[in-house]
């Protein structure tokens, strides 16, 4: 709710007012409704290049991840946390930014008994999704209409 993509676009609408409102390229994919993780993508890379509403919205979502890792981390001591934020992958210092954070919330962590890494993976949804369907596909050799 605090990190989705539309609370992104959120924060950033509302940092952008007292500086004269959003970017026209991010207004028209607003107002078209285009693809609201395309859009963050490309809010990330204003935030990049210097965009002062971009780089306040993901500094704000940045402060909830970093309260949602130190939490999970004081609650469940894991030793790896892997951690699925498209956006991050556009904005890497970011990323950086969190890590650091969360290493120096949480006090009691040795930053040499876990890890937390950016999800290498790009498309996570979909190479979940047909891995389900081959898993189902190959699971019943005797009843698989594919082998025969």
């Amino acid at each position: 709710m605090f990190t989705s993509n539309r609370a992104i676009l959120d924060y950033y609408l509302e940092a952008g007012k007292p500086l004269g409102g959003p970017a026209p390229e991010i207004a028209d994919r607003m107002r078209d409704e285009a693809d609201e993780a395309d859009t963050v993508d490309l809010l990330a890379g204003r935030a990049m290049q210097g965009d002062a509403a971009a780089r306040q919205a993901f500094v704000r979502a940045s402060k909830y991840i970093c309260s949602l890792l130190s939490n999970i981390i004081n609650t469940y001591n894991p030793s790896l946390i892997i951690l699925e934020c498209r956006w991050m992958r556009v904005a890497k210092p970011y990323f950086s930014e969190v890590v650091t954070e969360v290493f120096e919330k949480t006090t009691l962590l040795d930053r040499n008994d876990m890890k937390i890494i950016l999800n290498p993976v790009e498309d996570i949804f979909s190479l979940g999704s047909s891995t389900v369907v081959l898993e189902h596909l190959f699971s019943d050799v005797d009843d698989n209409k594919l082998i025969g």
